[in-house]
């Protein structure tokens, strides 16, 4: 049976994809104890029919004549996918963050589901840890926090479920020409549906053309703010085949009090820190910053409570650029804000959003080709994206999760990632960099614990301010 075809935007993270650019986005996540393999195991096995995709695979349609289409693979082996390791002792965060570099670094196989699970024992105090990788064509970071707790609990010991799903039978692989036949239909529909569009156009075109205004500005000003290239940045280097990976771990109340302090938001207070410590990263490295800005990445998420639970990417994103120099803490933070606030107005995610759609009706050989050249352009120095996370405690075979680290994968020409995860009262910045570009990886990790020193200062001078004392913790690795 042939299932769901990819959307323009899953299967653009198949097309940039290249050995050295691994589009899979990845968790680290630490827990408070350690469990039996057997035992994860048999827990991961029985919930997965809940998350029917992860037992698919992609099929390609003939000549390129159409997105792919998930399957079911009917040699799915989940032994394959859930591997079971441990590190040396002592197993401290520094080696861990070196295993997961390591992991990081390694391409998917497109031939049988894109996922894998690495259970890790063996770190101090009696820790473990799970490092997940799902290709970013199945997954974007909201969706992947929601299958987060379909694979985790809220209380230590859950109740026994009555009956599990049991894992539904496998339909054979389809042939060439179903998948062939299928893309075609498709095809037809959509262009079809567009009649639709057009009929329902011309009933109510006061209606419409509002929103058709509204989308269109959107588009262009985004188009336009995109057609220059971001600046030339050290952090822009080709990518190589191998990673480094850092965590730093901070206190979520100190950031909730910096943007209350500030009138600002959290998100905001997360690029200010980001923003100022590249800043300080690369005067280290002797690099101009005065006056000097980058351009960020920030995805933001478009899917409503409707599509909870839902696969596939429903993410647009902000360009935003953020300035690097020197300057008062609060002042950087207010200048984002603003930044910020503006873009949003201005409907840049909408437009991005409604660019990347309207790729469904060209043939797919040009969305190929058309990601492949956005690539080049060089459309952003670096990409920093904030999850925000359950803020109650969950767990896994009984043991309570400590730490979610993100892992946001790099594109052509990029050098670093950031990705920020919140939960349970913490905040967490995972770090995923170029091993040759970043050999002071462990610098930016300090200069980060140093920016929100220096905001939760200036906050708490302000006038009855209340600033909760930032605990950040750091840890490092890199892939040999």
């Amino acid at each position: 049976m042939v299932g769901e075809q990819l959307s323009p935007l899953d299967a653009l993270f198949l097309n940039i994809e290249r050995p050295n650019t691994p589009m899979h986005t990845a968790g680290v996540v630490i827990f408070d104890g350690s469990s039996e393999f057997q035992k994860v195991y048999e827990n991961i096995e029985s919930r997965l029919p809940l998350v029917p995709r992860f037992f698919q695979r992609l099929a390609f349609v003939p000549l390129g004549l159409g997105q792919p289409f998930w399957v079911d693979d009917p040699s799915f082996d989940l032994s394959y996918h859930l591997r079971h390791a441990a590190l040396p002792a002592p197993g401290t965060d520094e080696q861990l963050c070196d295993f997961a570099a390591r992991v990081i670094s390694r391409q998917l196989d497109r031939s049988k589901p894109l996922w894998e699970i690495y259970v890790i024992e063996g770190l101090t105090e009696g820790r473990s840890a799970i490092i997940t990788k799902t290709h970013h064509a199945m997954v974007d970071g909201l969706s992947s926090m929601d299958l987060a707790t379909v694979l985790l609990d809220f209380e230590r010991e859950p109740a026994a479920h009555s009956s599990p799903p049991e894992k539904p039978a496998p339909e054979p692989l389809p042939s060439p020409s179903s998948l062939l036949a299928r893309a075609v239909s498709k095809q037809v529909k959509e262009v079809a549906s567009l009649g639709g569009a057009l009929r329902t156009a011309a009933s109510a075109p006061a209606k419409v053309a509002g929103t058709v205004r509204q989308t269109a500005g959107a588009v262009a000003r985004t188009a336009g703010s995109l057609v220059k290239p971001a600046a030339d940045s050290p952090l822009n280097v080709e990518t190589g085949l191998h990673r480094r990976f850092a965590m730093v771990r901070s206190t979520l109340q100190t950031f909730k009090d910096i943007k209350n302090v500030a009138g600002s938001t959290v998100n905001d207070v997360i690029l200010a820190v980001c923003a100022d410590a590249l800043g300080r990263l690369l005067r280290n490295r002797g690099e101009r910053t005065e006056g000097m800005s980058i351009r960020v990445m920030v995805p933001v998420s478009v899917r409503d409570e409707t599509q909870k639970m839902a696969l596939g990417n429903e993410v647009a994103s902000l360009f935003p650029d953020l300035p690097i120099g020197k300057m008062a803490p609060l002042d950087r933070l207010a200048v984002i804000h603003d930044k910020l606030a503006g873009l949003k107005e201005s409907g840049q995610a909408l437009g991005a959003d409604a660019i990347v759609n309207a790729t469904r009706w060209a043939p797919p050989t040009l969305h190929a080709l058309a990601a492949r050249l956005g690539t080049r352009a060089r459309l952003m120095n670096t990409v920093i994206s904030n999850v925000p996370g359950p803020q109650v405690p969950l767990y896994s075979c009984g043991q309570m999760m400590l730490e979610p680290y993100a892992v946001i994968p790099l594109s052509r020409g990029q050098s670093l990632a950031i990705g920020v995860t919140s939960y349970n009262d913490g905040i967490f910045f995972g770090m995923n960099a170029d091993r040759d570009a970043h050999p002071d990886l462990s610098v930016l990790a300090g200069y980060i614990d140093e920016a929100i020193g220096d905001l939760e200062q200036a906050a708490s001078k302000r006038p009855a301010a209340e600033v909760t004392h930032a605990q950040t913790e750091i840890a490092v690795g890199a892939a040999e």
